[in-house]
């Protein structure tokens, strides 16, 4: 038994309110040579916190609710972005992990940190994740370093909302430059 999580909206809908049931299985309507964000795969996240990381760049439920889900069939996966599978169904209902911002903004300098050999970037990140500097002008200072402590730095100093979508874009950079291990990246981050 293969097991993901599966984020839908409070009337267990996704994309096009396609309707959700617990316990049925649904199939992929489109053809599996098609890219993860088709009708070809329908969707999971390798964890809780993976699937709440990454709400906002995918479906952006206002007030999600988090499933775990059986899957079946082919698989695609996304360097850990996102999976598809053939074939799924809701299992049960699980808590959505509650994050801070601070812990959105530890994700995404974590991700760009795997990646960035600019030696200020690096610093910086240290710096903010010790605590020790977390101020915009040093954050402003750091996003000139690399494509991705641009978006690292961005989260550091915006609102709330635009620290998830920050987030993500770190996460999505980093990852296709070099393999990176998200789930334990997110894991590591709520340790702040």
């Amino acid at each position: 038994m293969i097991i993901k999580y599966k984020l839908t909206d409070q009337n267990i809908r996704t994309h096009k309110n396609y309707q959700w049931q617990l316990g049925r299985w649904e199939r992929a309507k489109g053809k599996s040579n098609q890219d993860l964000c088709t009708d070809g795969w329908l969707h999971g996240y390798d964890s809780p916190l993976i699937a709440i990381l990454h709400n906002p760049l995918h479906a952006d439920y206002y007030k999600p609710r988090l499933w775990e889900v059986e899957c079946k069939g082919k698989t695609k996966n996304d360097k850990g972005i996102k999976c598809g599978y053939r074939k799924m169904r809701l299992i049960k209902e699980i808590p959505v992990p509650v994050i801070t911002t601070t812990q959105i903004v530890a994700y995404c300098i974590l991700c760009a940190m795997e990646v960035s050999k600019d030696k200020k970037f690096l610093q910086w990140a240290k710096n903010w994740l010790s605590g020790k500097d977390r101020s915009q002008r040093a954050a402003e200072a750091a996003a000139a370093a690399t494509p991705y402590a641009d978006a690292a730095a961005y989260a550091a100093y915006y609102s709330a909302d635009a620290v998830t979508y920050a987030a993500v874009y770190a996460a999505v950079y980093a990852v296709r430059a070099k393999k990176l291990n998200l789930k334990e990246l997110a894991q590591k981050a709520m340790n702040y």
